[in-house]
């Protein structure tokens, strides 16, 4: 291969291949709100916290008829936070006054 003499990569270094981003449906989560309201900003500064800034990409609590339902999604950065979070099954998160149930999100056809 000619290169150019002022060329300044390494030619021992690894190659380099981009990581490849996970579907957003592989890297959402189901939960289920106990009744004390939560806000959106509170369950995402909560598992930002966890995981480190720009760990969380969205939170969605949706309304039910007009009136705030106690379940929504949440979309992480990776997959492997929603894997480490459930480890194969439903988890529970204490938050005060209350707890957020998670489970793998399986968005309706």
């Amino acid at each position: 291969m000619n290169l150019p003499s002022n060329f300044k990569l390494n030619p021992l270094a690894k190659e380099w291949y981009p990581p490849v981003k996970a579907h957003e449906i592989h890297r959402s989560l189901f939960m289920t709100l106990t009744p004390d309201p939560f806000s959106k900003r509170e369950i995402f500064d909560f598992f930002q916290r966890l995981f480190g800034p720009d760990s969380v990409r969205a939170v969605f609590i949706y309304q039910k008829g007009g009136v705030r339902a106690n379940f929504g999604k949440i979309v992480f950065k990776n997959s492997s936070i929603c894997a480490w979070l459930l480890q194969g099954k439903e988890a529970k998160f204490p938050m005060e006054p209350g707890c957020i149930w998670l489970k793998k999100y399986i968005p309706r056809e």
